[in-house]
């Protein structure tokens, strides 16, 4: 699809990142309304956990291309695929 095929969707996340970063880039809106406190230290442990779990990610792909069969066709069955490690030699 299209960015701009679904417009219900588009103009919904639209709408939603127009609402939301008022909310957190505002300072009185921020502290009085919301009662919201901005995050420091923080952002340091979103970033390092997103790097630890992409390595994670990134090993498994690789284990997994490595070990694992590929793709069967099989003629008027479609794709097989088989996940079992005891099929190689």
């Amino acid at each position: 699809m299209k960015l701009y095929d679904n417009k219900i969707l588009f103009w919904s996340v639209f709408g939603g990142l127009l609402t939301a970063i008022p909310t957190f880039y505002i300072p009185e809106l921020n502290s009085k309304v919301f009662k919201q406190l901005g995050i420091g230290y923080e952002w340091g442990l979103i970033v390092g956990a997103v790097i630890i779990f992409e390595i994670f990610v990134e090993i498994y792909k690789f284990m997994k291309r490595r070990y694992l069969k590929p793709l069967e066709i099989v003629e008027g069955e479609g794709l097989k695929r088989q996940y079992s490690l005891n099929e190689y030699p």
